[in-house]
């Protein structure tokens, strides 16, 4: 057994020597792998920290870590963006026109949560957990004279998430994840806001006002439902069913249907505003039967109502339906 081995070295080394090595040789040098780093890369793919590329469609304008929120402008092609991810928490105002960066405002911290004012002359942001909404003035592009209004005690839990202004324009409604409340703020009297519970473990995430003033919807991201809040009485009066996890709202342009984003199924709800009855359960998933995890987190109506975008979080995609 041995001479065997012997011999198959002798010969491995013959093969070796034959091929140009010699056991003395240096590891020949091999050319260094460039470094590619998370981002937008120069061909215009964007480069993902899994190492997977992306190549997306549209124009795209560079942004800080982990936009959360877009809200546009009621009037003017501004749009403001809410960033709340590892990098620094920040509002950043894009100039859609020409497709950049206009101006920015550090926050210490935020979450979902932000939107305008009806006649776009202030901006609001969620505090996150210094339990707090940040108010702003909005002209040209630039955010100034910052105020803040307490949600609740820094020693409490509400984390302000989604943000709407009411009908009127005279109270900001905040919804808190981790008190289970809807919190109505006064903006003459901020002092004087006021929190509805709309039930345990229900950690209501978006508020969407009726256009009517007379109704409000809050999606709750722990019970699968949407409740619905009549502003006058301040009672919950229904609870209505969706798929699990639901988000973002958007209401037709007749209100008599409301779109729901349910994160943790591959579906939007499609809820009658009459009844609270289910009409439709669309699937943004990339095939038929797919498994859960698609997460569409986000969505929007064309100004007409007839085509749905859906953002699908985990499948890096946007889904258009015409509905």
């Amino acid at each position: 057994m041995l001479c065997k081995l012997i011999g198959l070295v002798v010969v491995f080394s013959a093969i070796l020597a034959s091929a140009g090595f010699a056991e003395d040789d240096p590891p020949k040098a091999t050319a260094p792998v460039p470094r590619r780093l998370p981002g937008m890369q120069a061909g215009g793919q964007i480069l993902l920290p899994t190492q997977w590329s992306l190549k997306p469609a549209g124009e795209q304008v560079k942004l800080g870590d982990f936009p959360v929120n877009i809200a546009l402008h009621p009037a003017r092609p501004w749009a403001a963006i809410l960033h709340a991810g590892y990098g620094e928490h920040q509002v950043m105002i894009v100039d859609l026109e020409r497709r950049k960066v206009h101006s920015r405002v550090a926050l210490n911290q935020s979450f979902y949560g932000l939107c305008f004012s009806g006649d776009g002359t202030r901006l609001y942001a969620s505090g996150a957990e210094d339990e707090v909404v940040h108010s702003f003035t909005f002209e040209d592009g630039y955010l100034s004279a910052p105020a803040k209004f307490k949600i609740a005690e820094l020693n409490e839990k509400y984390v302000p998430a989604g943000l709407a202004c009411s009908v009127d324009g005279r109270a900001l409604y905040v919804a808190c994840p981790w008190g289970n409340t809807l919190c109505i703020v006064p903006l003459d009297t901020p002092e004087k806001s006021e929190h509805i519970a709309v039930g345990d473990d229900s950690y209501p995430y978006a508020a969407l006002p009726s256009r009517d003033g007379q109704r409000l919807f809050i999606s709750l991201w722990g019970k699968a439902g949407v409740a619905v809040l009549n502003l006058e009485s301040r009672t919950v009066e229904a609870t209505w069913p969706t798929e699990k996890h639901p988000t973002e709202m958007a209401l037709s342009p007749r209100q008599d249907l409301l779109y729901v984003a349910c994160a943790n199924s591959n579906a939007v709800t499609v809820l009658d505003t009459e009844t609270g009855r289910s009409l439709e359960v669309i699937s943004s998933a990339l095939y038929p039967r797919a498994e859960k995890g698609s997460t569409p987190n986000s969505l929007s109506l064309s100004a007409d109502g007839k085509v749905l975008l859906v953002a699908n979080a985990d499948n890096n995609n946007l889904a258009m339906f015409n509905v």
